[in-house]
């Protein structure tokens, strides 16, 4: 009586708060919740018969960043309804979760990106149960599970150029939207630029190849010139499964556009110009010269006869 009375109250503090916390966002098939105050839920097991809840991940330890199947029942009274999974103890900042629909049979299934930063070491599964328009929901938790192994990239994003400023044209790219051999329908890629005042978001979609790859492109917006921080979160989208949540902070940075520097500039210096010199001149000089002289050589008296002097006897 007193297990069953404990376990009851335990339904009644998981609803409660699972309902407070996620009942507008499942309603509206949202990526994921942005918080969740449920670290005080239910120690249920992994089969509630009662509500004919389950929750079976293909693995009881994978990996962070690996894409994890899911599969479980909601009941018939969540027809058409949404299952959110979590991981707990609950993680904003990695946010480990996944809105997944129900189908006709009360079933859903799908596949979880275990969160890259998730640190190794246990953790449990848990599953809300919404149907929209009733507003009720049931919980579940207690299932589980163990973060282990190298991390992996079970859901690659690539952005080219992987960083910029407002204005830069960046070209995005992923692969892994394949589940269980099936590949998806869409990607649905939402970017969030958080600046000083309101975030500045990107809604992007973008069609899946047999692969399980898809391309689109942005512009960074102006408003998001000041961003100190962007994320990405990333599903792939079929009308009755999906895979998610991959949540990144290191897809894309936006790189602040420091002002134009004014080189100082330096009047222009006038050289000092002397005024021009005129060079003393002389007259020019007349060089004396000589009369030319006529040289008495002896040579002059050669073949002459000296004259003959009077005889005086």
């Amino acid at each position: 009586m007193y297990a069953r009375r404990s376990l009851l109250i335990s339904r009644r503090v998981f609803s409660y708060a699972a309902t407070t916390a996620f009942a507008s966002v499942a309603a509206a098939g949202a990526i994921l919740p942005t918080s969740a105050d449920v670290s005080v839920a239910a120690t249920t097991t992994s089969t509630d018969p009662a509500n004919q809840i389950t929750i079976t991940p293909a693995s009881t330890s994978a990996p962070p960043g690996s894409v994890l199947p899911i599969s479980g029942t909601c009941g018939d009274g969540f027809v058409a309804g949404t299952a959110t999974v979590m991981l707990m103890p609950y993680n904003d900042d990695a946010d480990g979760s996944l809105g997944l629909p129900i189908n006709g049979a009360g079933e859903f299934r799908g596949g979880l990106v275990i969160p890259p930063s998730e640190p190794i070491g246990e953790k449990t599964f848990a599953v809300y149960c919404y149907q929209p328009g009733a507003h009720v929901g049931l919980g579940l938790r207690g299932v589980p599970f163990e973060i282990a192994g190298a991390p992996v990239e079970g859901l690659p994003v690539r952005a080219v150029p992987n960083s910029g400023s407002a204005g830069t044209h960046v070209s995005l790219s992923g692969s892994g939207c394949i589940l269980e051999g099936e590949p998806l329908a869409d990607a649905r890629v939402k970017l969030v630029f958080v600046t000083g005042g309101p975030s500045v978001d990107l809604d992007l979609s973008a069609s899946i190849d047999s692969s399980g790859n898809w391309a689109t492109e942005f512009t960074v917006p102006a408003d998001a010139a000041t961003a100190e921080v962007s994320y990405l979160t990333l599903v792939c989208d079929a009308p009755d499964t999906r895979i998610g949540n991959f949540k990144s902070r290191t897809v894309f940075a936006v790189e602040a556009v420091s002002p134009p520097t004014t080189a100082e500039v330096s009047p222009p210096t006038t050289a000092e110009v002397s005024p021009p010199t005129t060079a003393e001149v002389s007259p020019p000089t007349t060089a004396e010269v000589s009369p030319p002289t006529t040289a008495v050589t002896e040579e002059a008296h050669v073949g002459q006869t000296a004259p003959r002097l009077p005889d005086t006897r």
